[in-house]
């Protein structure tokens, strides 16, 4: 895949060196993906998708987007925001009209220097920065600043949930990688403790809901997704990558942190990159690196039918990865958000699932960035 994009979204390894264990697990159905051969790209959507919806995001001064951007959905509006370069939140309603920014980079008692991640619910829109420190910042929707929270931890994500907090921990913290707190930040619960050699991947969004019963952990650089219920947290997805096993092979044979690193850029491993899961479907990318190259593999599973199917995205494809930053929802619909140029290099094959064909002809490069809505089957 594009240096710049795993760079961006996917080489910020952080190595923790502590124990590991597994808070209460309740009985669930474990579901297991076999990795196998990549079937062709075309046939791949066609096989998942009724139709794909383009949703031109307004191009204006105010409302252009920077690269790299993240996407979160709620009462159908559209937030969007970057992890590197323009550090804002921009909202734009379910046609791509843009309606107003959330949050300003600077050094001002209400600015900040980058963005985690960011939730948004009924009241507010809630960031979380770790420059110049770890705070939470909450906005209303129209961009009013409501309150700063300073954070003691370091946290890699903060997830609203029952009257308090899911927070996922990558610094060698002592309270455990996922804990949950009060509405204050304090009796924390340990949901699942530090691993020994555990690795974390800055950027990744570990904490990831489709709909209200499908609560998970991704563990990032291990084969196991977890599910969160209650106050528990227990296995739920495990894949098996074979070739391209996960790097939680790699870390278990490490002496120390140094050459544990350097062992693991020198060989073929893979993390998972994003995981979304609902009643029907599971969709999940993962980066592979080998050996200092990296490329992308995404995969879909209908859980009825019990079939699933990878594609593979290589360097020179990295522009065009309709998948690369997928969201799957609980109405059985994949959002991603794309360049113009994505969809102008579409092959006529693809074109044919776009239900509104005069939207891309009428699309140029310069454009703001395209939502894509794709209805699964």
């Amino acid at each position: 895949m594009n240096k710049r994009i795993i760079l961006a979204l996917s080489l910020s390894l952080i190595i923790s060196l502590n124990g590991y264990t597994q808070s209460a697990v309740t009985k669930s159905k474990i579901e297991i993906v076999d990795l196998k051969k990549e079937i062709p790209y075309q046939q791949f959507f066609e096989t998942f998708v009724k139709e794909i919806e383009v949703i031109p995001l307004e191009t204006t001064k105010l409302s252009l987007i920077d690269k790299y951007p993240r996407l979160e959905i709620f009462d159908n509006q559209f937030y969007v925001y970057n992890t590197l370069g323009i550090y804002k939140i921009l909202r734009f309603d379910n046609n791509g009209k843009f309606l107003n920014s959330v949050g300003a980079s600077g050094r001002g008692p209400q600015e900040f220097n980058d963005i985690v991640n960011i939730e948004v619910d009924k009241k507010s829109v809630s960031l979380l920065s770790a420059r110049p420190s770890y705070s939470i910042y909450r906005f209303n929707h129209n961009g009013k600043f409501i309150s700063k929270r300073l954070l003691d931890e370091k946290p890699l994500q903060v997830f609203s949930y029952k009257e308090g907090s899911l927070i996922y921990n990558g610094f060698n913290n002592a309270q455990g990688r996922l804990i949950f707190t009060d509405s204050l930040g304090k009796n924390a619960r340990v949901l699942l403790k530090e691993k020994k050699f555990f690795q974390n991947m800055e950027g990744v969004k570990a904490i990831t809901s489709s709909c209200k019963d499908f609560l998970s952990f991704n563990d990032c650089f291990t084969d196991t997704v977890y599910r969160i219920s209650g106050l528990s947290a227990s296995p739920s997805v495990v894949y098996n990558m074979k070739e391209y096993k996960t790097a939680k092979e790699l870390l278990e044979q490490m002496k120390d942190q140094k050459s544990g690193f350097i062992n693991a850029m020198n060989s073929l491993f893979s993390v998972v990159f994003y995981f979304y899961e609902n009643h029907k479907y599971i969709l999940s990318a993962h980066t592979v690196f080998n050996k200092g190259k990296s490329f992308l593999l995404c995969m879909i599973k209908d859980k009825i039918a019990n079939r699933w199917e990878w594609i593979k995205y290589t360097d020179s494809q990295a522009s065009n990865a309709l998948l690369l930053s997928g969201l799957l929802t609980e109405k059985d619909e994949i959002f991603t958000i794309v360049q113009p140029k994505t969809l102008l290099n579409m092959s006529d094959e693809m074109m044919k699932l776009i239900t509104d064909k005069e939207s891309v002809k009428n699309l140029k490069e310069e454009d703001n960035y395209v939502i894509l809505r794709m209805k699964l089957k």
